[in-house]
């Protein structure tokens, strides 16, 4: 019995051991871990939400931008369809940078307004999630 127990604490002792090794061996294992303040249920799944819209809305901005770089045909019912339902985000983007040729539309050209809607709800999104983040503390 005695002998058993022996060789069990030596069998933990190498183990033990090993662990050590690995541990010191290991430039990662210096940094101490990093601790996650909690967020709470309800704005994790609000910023969920919100970050999910905005892959929504920047998907339908990058077709636009897609079509308009390769010059689609607007009398066409899929890019017409594509173009009334990105219009409403990218109206107020029009005649910012007076680069707009209305004339010929149908040309190939890049709508810097597009990119520039992309940027600006990007930018928006990541604000109102972090405010979002900072209010919704961990629940008790």
């Amino acid at each position: 019995m005695a002998e058993q127990n022996k060789q069990e604490s030596q069998r933990d002792r190498n183990e033990k051991e090993k662990g050590e090794t690995f541990y010191s061996a290991h430039p990662a294992a210096a940094y101490p871990p990093v601790e996650y303040r909690a967020v709470g249920v309800r704005g994790l799944i609000a910023e969920r939400i919100l970050w999910r819209l905005l892959v929504l809305v920047e998907l339908i901005l990058l077709i636009r931008l897609i079509l308009a770089g390769f010059g689609a045909n607007g009398g066409n019912m899929l890019t017409s369809f594509l173009y009334a339902i990105s219009y409403p985000f990218v109206v107020f983007f029009f005649y910012l940078f007076n680069t707009l040729d209305r004339i010929n539309v149908a040309a190939p050209h890049f709508e810097i307004e597009t990119l520039a809607a992309m940027s600006f709800y990007y930018i928006i999104v990541y604000i109102i999630a972090g405010i979002i983040r900072g209010f919704s503390g961990a629940e008790e």
